[in-house]
């Protein structure tokens, strides 16, 4: 392997460069050997370290009494992923991991010498792959997130062989939304069932007992054991389970996998928020867990294709295996990888997404790509359910783009409004007493003409809201620059008119004050879009040396408004806000203009003198 080919900077790069190398091939042998370690293996190359960890002989460490496993990923105090909320509303929601992993994971941090060997990488400037086969592949995906979040001048790169689905829809959608997914690579053979296992209970009957005999056998299948101790003997590629109860597992599994796949490609069609059902959803509990990343798929015949996209792997996942027949094939293939090594090998001169060429009559370029994703996987387009299935994830992709195209040009007609407002704050500053009092008593014409530009601004941000809780926009929106900015500016600029307005006409007297009961949803969503950058080092700025031009909280007038209802305690913690506002020069000129709602309070407002 020619390690400096691997790019640092460029990770879809690296998807197509290790599939036409031996990487691939040296992670599974890294894999092998991590069988032998208590921990983990690695191996250092030139420029390259590898960190391959084993699956587990334990069906204890994975099957509990909750149906799913899951919790918040953010549970435990002492390891933090910032970045894997939902991004998409006020009140994030957190992503969930299935807990045995994380926790696993946690200790393998905590407790070995995992930590020290990525900061010495780190030090070092040498790439690291984080590799794993079966449930060690789900340490190895958390290994590389924790590294991408806390370590960024490290860009590592993740092989798993069978991993078995870590997170929820918010974990994939906030790897989507970091673009990280080019940074994970799963390898999966067609029949291989423990990448759909977390689709069902682990311990619901048919699933508990047969991890009990199948974990303890793969496991010492990967060290090359002919028998262990309290171990049926394996022989001719035979496993302990019987046939009837190889059914039972497999079509479980099968089953459940179904229940996610109708629930999700209905989302699809109609739209998460107008699910029918909605109100009784948590009468059938589904799995939570969702693919996150590029997926490589091998079938038995050789073909081999790549997919990118959440949905769509998540249709080739089941589709790929509900035919199936070949109950001890969806066993055995899951310690069979070298097998599917040389597939990838025999195929390395193509390139992602769509690795396998086949004849279609479809003349859409959309419907060709789907027929040679059916086909690569042996599933083939006679498939019906399979076919309209990938075709509405292709509807959707094509309606995202449409959205945001359309509106991308409105942000630029919204400009003139934008530089109207901008125009009517310097015309209000010069004449006091500033542009939020000016509003607020709306008195002449202009006043008029700025609340037109408002109710305009106010109409297009509402729709992106509302566009992005309904996931009908990309889920990396909140992370482009050219929005974060924009939603900034507008929010700085506008919102103290929209406050203004509130307290104008007497909103507060009948609803509450403004910030806990007259904020508009669409400034909380650009508010969380900025903070959301700003945690990770995405908006450094230099430091001031004159009044900001719009004064930085958005709801500075709100808390003048709200100052008389204030505690003692919440007025002492107000003015210390201001006075770091003021040494920080992130008040506007316009705040200390004469005659204004906030030096009126300043200097007339008798319990000031006792702070």
């Amino acid at each position: 392997m020619d390690a400096s080919k691997i790019s640092n900077s460029k990770a879809e790069e690296n998807i197509t460069y290790f599939v036409g190398t031996d990487l691939i091939s040296d992670a599974w042998n890294a894999c092998q050997n991590a069988y032998k370690f208590r921990d983990f293996y690695e191996n250092e190359y030139k420029n390259v370290l590898i960190i391959a960890f084993s699956g587990s002989h334990n069906s204890r460490d994975y099957v509990t009494d909750n149906d799913f496993d899951e919790c918040d990923i953010n549970y435990n105090y002492n390891v933090k992923f910032k970045c894997m909320g939902d991004g998409d509303s006020e009140n994030t929601k957190p992503a969930m991991v299935r807990k045995s992993f994380l926790d696993r994971f946690i200790f393998m941090l905590q407790s070995s010498n995992l930590k020290p060997k990525i900061l010495k990488a780190q030090k070092d400037k040498k790439t690291i792959v984080f590799t794993g086969h079966s449930f060690g592949g789900a340490i190895a995906s958390l290994s590389t997130l924790w590294t991408l979040e806390n370590h960024h001048e490290i860009s590592p790169l993740c092989i798993t062989f069978g991993c078995p689905l870590v997170g929820d829809k918010i974990f994939a959608k906030a790897i989507e939304r970091e673009k990280w997914s080019p940074y994970f690579c799963h390898i999966v053979s067609r029949h291989d069932i423990v990448p759909r296992i977390c689709f069902s209970p682990f311990k619901s009957p048919p699933i508990s007992k047969a991890l009990e005999e199948l974990m303890p056998y793969w496991y010492y299948s990967m060290r090359n054991q002919i028998k262990a101790e309290n171990q049926k003997p394996i022989q001719d590629g035979s496993h302990p389970l019987s046939k009837d109860n190889s059914q039972e597992f497999i079509k479980r599994v099968i089953s459940d996998a179904s229940q996610v796949l109708t629930h999700e490609t209905a989302a699809l069609v109609v739209g998460p928020a107008n699910l029918v059902g909605g109100a009784v959803k948590d009468l059938i509990k589904r799995s939570p867990y969702r693919p996150f990343g590029y997926y490589i798929f091998c079938s038995t015949s050789g073909s081999v294709c790549c997919i990118e996209n959440t949905e769509t792997t998540m249709h080739m996942l089941y589709f790929a295996l509900e035919n199936s027949r070949l109950f001890g094939a969806c066993i055995m293939e899951h310690i069979e990888y070298e097998k599917t090594i040389k597939y990838i090998s025999k195929n390395s001169g193509l390139t992602a997404p769509y690795l396998k060429s086949v004849k279609s009559s479809k003349s859409s370029t959309v419907d060709v790509r789907i027929d040679l994703q059916l086909e690569a996987m042996g599933i083939g387009n006679q498939n019906i359910q399979a076919w309209l299935g990938l075709k509405a994830i292709e509807d959707n992709k094509s309606k995202l783009t449409t959205n945001m195209d359309k509106q991308s040009i409105k942000l630029d007609e919204m400009q003139d409004c934008m530089a109207e407002l901008e125009w009517y704050k310097i015309i209000c500053e010069d004449n006091l007493p500033g542009y939020y009092d000016c509003f607020k008593t709306h008195k002449s014409e202009k006043d008029l003409k700025a609340n037109k530009n408002r109710l305009k601004l106010a109409a297009f941000w509402d729709r992106i809201t509302e566009l992005v809780e309904k996931e009908e926009l990309p889920k990396d929106l909140q992370t482009q620059d050219k929005w974060i900015n924009a939603g900034t500016e507008y929010r700085l600029l506008v919102e103290p008119l929209d406050i203004a307005h509130y307290y104008r006409l007497g909103k507060h007297e009948d609803s509450g004050h403004y910030i806990a009961h007259g904020r508009p949803r669409r400034y909380k969503l650009l508010q969380k879009w900025f903070e959301d950058k700003e945690k990770k080092g995405g908006m450094q700025s230099k430091k001031r040396t004159q009044p900001a031009t719009l004064t930085k909280d958005s709801c500075f007038w709100a808390h003048v408004e709200e100052v008389h209802s204030k505690t003692d305690d919440e007025l002492k913690c107000f003015i210390e806000q201001l006075k770091g506002m003021m040494d920080q020069f992130k008040l506007s000129k316009d705040v200390v203009l004469d005659n204004n709602t906030f030096m009126n309070w300043w200097k007339n407002d008798p319990k000031l003198s006792e702070h």
